[in-house]
């Protein structure tokens, strides 16, 4: 009897708590996007034995990332986050901004409210705030204020699509990155120091 009391309690823990194990409703831990870091190229839920099933990027899903083409340093743009995948049931997401020439930082600010936001020694994240179920595909869409100097960056993105089944296994994730320019495709145009008008040629200009 003294064994039965502490089972009941746990049994209690995951009926009324279905969502712990997997695609986590809070967010995904920090840089699980792979995105590169100063030992090599970061983890993410499929290499991290969170939910490794299946190898990184091996199944028939497909992850995009859109970036608007045309905004200025200082600048908020939208950048959206799509995971595909035909039997998914349960989604989850993160993303970071990083430099293209230095990926190991990120760049700009992600803007709270629009998921879940946190940071590590590298830089910040949005996550999802609560995992979205949802047959077949999932889209999250977050706000970034674009840092002030004109430079290369790149979004990297990671997604999960989970098959709802109640824990870790048979889950597929997919990663994703997209390079933009900020403030760098403004063309510019030399102005002349000087000029002249010089005499017709062929002289008569038209012989006609």
């Amino acid at each position: 009897m003294r064994y039965l009391f502490p089972v009941l309690i746990l049994g209690l823990f995951f009926i009324l708590i279905p969502d712990q194990g997997y695609t986590n409703s809070n967010g995904a831990p920090a840089n699980r996007v792979g995105a590169p870091t100063r030992a090599g190229d970061g983890a993410t839920c499929a290499t991290s034995g969170c939910h490794d099933s299946f190898g990184l990027n091996t199944g028939s899903g497909t992850l995009s990332i859109a970036v608007p083409t045309d905004f200025a340093p200082g600048d908020t743009v939208d950048i959206t986050v799509r995971i595909e995948q035909t039997n998914g049931q349960r989604f989850g997401f993160q993303a970071t901004v990083r430099g293209a020439s230095d990926p190991v930082r990120s760049q700009g600010e992600i803007l709270l409210g629009s998921g879940t936001k946190f940071s590590d020694a590298l830089g910040e994240y949005i996550s999802h705030s609560q995992a979205i179920r949802n047959a077949g595909s999932a889209e999250w869409t977050f706000q970034w204020v674009a840092p002030n100097e004109p430079q290369e960056l790149i979004v990297y993105a990671a997604a999960l699509g989970g098959n709802n089944n109640g824990n870790r296994t048979g889950d597929r994730v997919y990663t994703a990155s997209t390079e933009f320019a900020v403030g760098t495709s403004t063309e510019s145009f030399s102005t002349p120091e000087s000029f002249s008008l010089e005499a017709a040629y062929p002289n008569p200009f038209n012989s006609l």
